[in-house]
C-alpha cells in the first residue's frame, strides 16, 4: 500500500472499528464514494444513517442543525431533503471534511459549492426528478464571489492566517461557520444579520463521544 505521508500510514494503523474520529481510509472512502453511489444508483438502498461520518464533518452538521434551520435561510424541505433549496459555499476539499460535508449536503438537497484554490466543483443533490450530479465550474462564470453571493450557509475551512474572506461578498441573514483554527473572516465587519460560528472545536469533541457511543454499538451487536 502506498502512502503519501507518516501521517496517512499511522492514521490507518487504527482499526476503523475503533476509529472515533472517523480518519481511516476505509470510512473516508464510504463518506466520498456516497455521493457517487447515489449518482450512479448503484446502491440505492444506502442512506446517511448507514454511513460513519468523520468527526469535524459531524460537528458541522450538527452546529447547521441549530443555527443554519432550513426555515429560516430560504430553504424548505422537499421529499424530506432538509436543504432543498440551500445553497452552500465550502472554502476546503480535504479528505477529512470538505469533500464528505458537500456530499452529505447535496445528498441532503442542497447546492454545494466546494471551492478550493484550483478549481471550483458544484455538487447538486436529487430532487426526486434528477439524479445527483457533480460538475467543475466555468472560472469564467463562477467565482468565489459569486458563489458566497448566493449561498445561504459558507463553510470556511482555510487553515492559514493569511485568508480572509471580505465580508462584503456574505449576504445578510447567511450562517458562517469557521473551521479553521484561523479567522477566515473579521466577525467585526459581517452584515448584522449573519449567524456567526467560530468554534467548532467542542462541538467535535461532542461530535467524537457520538461515534464512539456508535462504535460501542455496533460492537455490541456484532458480538451478539
Amino acid at each position: 500500500v502506498y502512502y503519501k505521508t507518516d501521517d496517512d500510514y499511522l492514521r490507518d494503523v487504527v482499526l476503523p472499528q475503533k476509529d472515533v474520529e472517523g480518519l481511516h481510509h476505509d470510512i473516508l472512502k464510504v463518506a466520498r464514494n456516497m455521493f457517487r453511489a447515489r449518482k450512479s444508483e448503484r446502491n440505492p438502498a444506502t442512506t446517511l444513517n448507514d454511513v460513519y461520518i468523520p468527526c469535524t464533518v459531524l460537528a458541522v452538521t450538527r452546529i447547521l442543525d441549530t443555527y443554519a434551520d432550513p426555515g429560516h435561510n430560504h430553504c424548505s424541505s422537499i421529499n424530506g431533503k432538509k436543504w432543498s433549496g440551500c445553497t452552500v459555499t465550502i472554502i476546503n476539499r480535504s479528505e477529512i471534511l470538505g469533500r464528505p460535508l458537500a456530499a452529505l449536503l447535496a445528498l441532503q438537497g442542497a447546492t454545494v459549492y466546494s471551492v478550493d484554490e484550483t478549481s471550483i466543483l458544484m455538487f447538486e443533490g436529487s430532487n426526486g426528478t434528477s439524479r445527483p450530479r457533480m460538475r467543475r465550474c466555468d472560472p469564467q462564470d463562477t467565482t468565489l464571489e459569486t458563489c458566497c453571493a448566493k449561498s445561504n450557509i459558507i463553510v470556511t475551512g482555510v487553515p492559514t492566517p493569511g485568508f480572509c474572506l471580505p465580508a462584503h461578498w456574505i449576504p445578510d441573514g447567511a450562517t458562517v461557520v469557521n473551521v479553521s483554527e484561523f479567522p477566515n473572516v473579521d466577525p467585526t465587519s459581517l452584515p448584522p444579520n449573519v449567524n456567526w460560528c467560530p468554534n467548532v472545536g467542542k462541538v467535535t469533541v461532542a461530535a467524537l463521544e457520538e461515534n464512539l457511543v456508535r462504535l460501542h454499538r455496533q460492537f455490541l451487536q456484532e458480538r451478539n
